[in-house]
């Protein structure tokens, strides 16, 4: 009996030891686990957390990972900031293009790309729209395998101020020499042009070109450009007309309904322009289309005057005369 009873406990610590090790979990120590999420392939991540607060997760070079947590999933590429509230979920990309998904809506996270999500009696809810934010003041572990912050865009440096003294002789001028430098050389250029036009902000000598009626190759030669690519702010050229050519009006009349009248009639003054800065009727502002009634006295002559946006004027004029009754 007695040798009864010892094969049955001896059974009985094998099931035990049996049973254990079929419904052993994985833990966070063999990386499948992260921050509360499953990972799909943990040996492609590294997964640094602050207690129950945060968690950086970083994907290895040239691989992704899937974390999986009830209906969210990041689908990871690069490196996200996992922050965890009573109120909210936020994540936010760090680094290279990740995804999110939460119940079948997937949402793209580029880098400085955050969404959140909020928490309502517990259970995570929809997320709110995607939003920039700055992450650069966003504190990262120094530990983790790639530095992100070299991959960031870093900030563009002050350019000091350069003062360029024009050049006036020519045989300094060589290929590498500033725009700027030769501004004042119209002066010395073998030209026949003698109108001149200052450069704006915003200029381009193709469009100088065309509202002059010329080329750009014409006025390069003409103002000794070394690179017509480059000009200067209140550069000085030479131009062969005295000022652009204005743009024609899709439209342009100015007109009284009826041109005689009876002592003591009226008329409309009728007109429509089109491509204009200013339309004045005899020097009061208008709009561009327009009716006015008159009744003039005496034989009236009624002026429009047209301002074009390149400073350009042009003026038409509409006489209304009144003749005595019979």
């Amino acid at each position: 009996m007695i040798r009864n009873v010892a094969i049955f406990f001896l059974l009985a610590l094998l099931l035990t030891a049996c049973g254990g090790r079929g419904n052993t979990e994985p833990t966070a120590d063999d990386g499948s686990n992260c921050f509360g999420f499953s990972v799909d392939t943990p040996e492609n991540i590294a997964c640094i957390e602050s207690g129950d607060v945060s968690a950086v997760i970083q994907a290895n070079p040239d691989a992704s990972a899937v974390l999986q947590q009830e209906s969210l999933q990041v689908r990871l590429s690069g490196t996200v900031i996992i922050e965890r509230g009573e109120e909210s979920t936020r994540i936010t990309a760090l680094e290279g293009n990740n995804s999110i998904t939460f119940a079948e809506e997937t949402l793209e996270l580029a880098q400085g790309s955050r969404v959140e999500f909020p928490i309502i009696d517990g259970v995570l809810q929809a997320p709110e729209p995607v939003e920039e934010t700055d992450i650069s003041e966003i504190t990262v572990p120094e530990d983790l395998p790639r530095n992100i912050r070299q991959t960031q865009t870093p900030e563009p440096e002050e350019t000091p101020e350069v003062t360029v003294e024009p050049i006036t002789d020519t045989s300094e001028i060589d290929d590498n020499t500033p725009q700027e430098a030769v501004a004042d050389l119209a002066d010395g250029c073998d030209s026949t042009w003698t109108n001149v036009y200052v450069v704006r902000s915003g200029d381009v000598l193709s469009i100088i070109a065309r509202n002059y009626g010329t080329t750009v190759e014409e006025m390069a030669i003409n103002n000794c450009l070394l690179n017509p690519s480059r000009l200067a702010i209140e550069q000085v050229l030479r131009v062969p007309k005295a000022m652009p050519l204005t743009p024609t009006p899709n439209v342009f009349f100015f007109f009284a309904s009826e041109s005689t009248l009876y002592d003591g009639n009226c008329t409309l003054l009728r007109w429509d322009v089109i491509n204009v800065e200013t339309v004045l009727l005899d020097d009061e502002a208008v709009d561009n289309t327009g009716l006015e009634t008159v009744c003039p006295e005496e034989t009236t002559t009624y002026t429009l005057q047209i301002m074009y946006p390149d400073g350009t004027e042009v003026e038409r004029e509409t006489t209304v005369e009144i003749i005595p009754r019979p």
